[in-house]
Formats: structure tokens, C-alpha cells, sequence
């Protein structure tokens, strides 16, 4: 039970959350980015490929928002995946054009925006973010010198690489902070998950205990009658008393429950309340089974 509660849904709604922002980032930086190489008229191919990428990202935010049910934690990786890797090329064949045209440009500022995107936008798995920073490092550096950029006379510098080191070594600092958060909140939300059903079940049998009493109370007034009016019976008295004598045993141990939790000292459960909370119980081990062997 606590697993199934802690444990991933087959529609994961934080991982879709973050790959829709994405998908709403790329829209923007796209729209912004191909309206501003078609004022300058010298990058037609940015603005081809560019407006692909844009279709498929607007697309992909139809999809995540009408079929929202579809986006299990896997789907969401891929879908994240398909929506950041094309801005390896961008980056790519854009430095190259800049560099063609002899426009003055600052190179590798794309990557640095990357960067820290890849620091707050984590769908899941933390090595998915950690390859593609290592990926956009990589390249930024593959760039720096295949292209020769300390070289060429309209690049203009702005202290790189160093600032472009301290990107990285801020968005690896962010993400180190998210996964030690992230795992804290997990522990948290399972020793949470496991307290609320020993609740549950210290309820049910407080409930049970209760429910006892009468019954307990009927069968020693009977044990003192048949005792008084055939003493002689001593054989029938004595299975009595120790069922008598063990209920009471159980019942002391239950009362400890009230220690741990008072607050149900007042609020017992009916037999029906009972009885759905234990079918509750049973459905979601099944659930849970069935989700572990898909």
C-alpha cells in the first residue's frame, strides 16, 4: 500500500508540466528568433529550419495539453529529448552563418541560455539533464575551436570561455541543489505515507476493540451465572475464561494505540467504513502489481 502510494503513477503530471513549459520556451525563443533573421534577410535557412521546429513544438503542446492522460514518465523523457536536441544543430549552423555573413555577433550565447534551462527543467531522470549539459559543453568547445572564434575579426568576445565556465559551474551547482531536494521531499513523502496508514490501521483496530467491549462484558456476566448456578461445571467455565482472559490481553495491547494516537481516541470507524477502507487496501496492491509488471 505505501509503495503504490509513493510510488510513480502511469501519468506522471511534473514531468509533463516540465516538458509543456519547454515546449512553450521553444515556441517563444522560435517566434522571436525567426522574426528577427527574416528583418535581417542574410539567414534563410535559419528561418526554414527554425519554423519546422516551431510547428513541432506547437504540436507537441496540443498534444500535452488535450492528451494529457497519454504522458507517462518515459513518453515525457522522449518528448523533452525531441524538443532539445534540435537546438544542437541550431547552434551549429548558426555560428556558421554569422560567421559567412561577417556580421559582428557574440558567439555561444545560446548554449549559456541552455545551460541554465537544463538546471530548472528536469523531467525526470537527472542523467538526462547531465548528458545533454555535458552535450551543449562539448559542442560550445568543439565550436570554439574547429571555427576558430578567438580568430575571427566579427566575434565579439565578452570574456569567453570564462564566463561560459561560470554558467556551467552555476547550473551544475542549481541541479546538485534540485536532486538533494528532490530526495528529501521523496523521504519525506514516504515516512509521511507510511505514518498516515499505520494510522489507519490503529483506527480500525481501536474501532474493533471498542466494538469488543459489550460483547466482553455479556460473556463474563454469563462465566459468573453458570459459575454460581453449576459450580460442578468447572469444564465449560474454564474455555471461557480464557477467551475471556485473552481478549483482555489484546485489548490492553491495543490501548496503547491511544498513546500513539490520541487524536482517534473519539473518531471510530463503522464496519462499513471499515470494510471500504480494507477493499481500498486490496485495489491498490493490485494496481500496484499490475503497474510493476508492465
Amino acid at each position: 500500500m505505501v509503495h503504490y502510494i509513493t510510488s510513480n503513477k502511469p501519468y506522471n503530471s511534473s514531468s509533463r508540466n516540465v516538458v509543456l513549459t519547454l515546449a512553450v520556451v521553444v515556441i517563444l525563443v522560435q517566434s522571436i528568433a525567426i522574426w528577427r533573421f527574416e528583418n535581417m534577410e542574410i539567414f534563410p535557412r535559419q528561418v526554414r529550419e527554425r519554423s519546422i521546429h516551431l510547428v513541432f513544438a506547437i504540436l507537441m503542446l496540443i498534444a500535452l495539453v488535450f492528451k494529457k492522460e497519454l504522458w507517462d514518465r518515459r513518453k515525457c523523457v522522449w518528448a523533452y529529448l525531441s524538443l532539445f536536441l534540435p537546438y544542437a544543430y541550431f547552434n551549429w549552423t548558426l555560428q556558421q552563418d554569422y560567421l559567412a555573413s561577417g556580421e559582428e555577433w557574440i558567439p555561444l550565447v545560446s548554449g549559456k541560455i541552455q545551460i541554465l534551462l537544463l538546471a530548472f527543467l528536469v523531467p525526470g531522470p537527472y542523467w538526462v539533464n547531465l548528458f545533454l549539459m555535458f552535450l551543449v559543453c562539448a559542442q560550445n568547445i568543439f565550436i570554439w575551436y574547429y571555427l576558430d572564434l578567438p580568430h575571427s575579426p566579427n566575434v565579439v568576445l565578452s570574456s569567453e570561455p570564462q564566463v561560459s565556465f561560470i554558467y556551467v559551474s552555476i547550473a551544475i551547482a542549481l541541479i546538485t541543489f534540485r536532486y538533494r531536494d528532490q530526495k528529501l521531499i521523496e523521504k519525506l513523502t514516504r515516512e509521511k505515507a507510511v505514518y498516515e496508514v499505520h494510522e489507519k490501521l490503529a483506527q480500525i483496530f481501536l474501532s474493533m476493540r471498542d466494538r469488543t467491549n459489550s460483547p466482553l462484558q455479556s460473556q463474563k456476566l454469563a462465566v459468573a451465572i453458570l459459575k454460581r448456578e453449576c459450580p460442578d461445571k468447572t469444564h465449560l467455565v474454564r474455555p471461557l475464561e480464557n477467551s475471556i482472559e485473552t481478549i483482555e490481553r489484546i485489548n490492553k495491547v491495543l490501548g496503547k494505540l491511544e498513546t500513539q494516537f490520541p487524536v482517534f481516541s473519539k473518531e471510530l470507524m463503522t464496519e462499513e467504513e471499515t470494510l471500504a477502507y480494507l477493499e481500498k487496501i486490496e485495489k491498490a496492491q493490485r494496481n500496484f502489481n499490475g503497474s510493476t509488471h508492465e
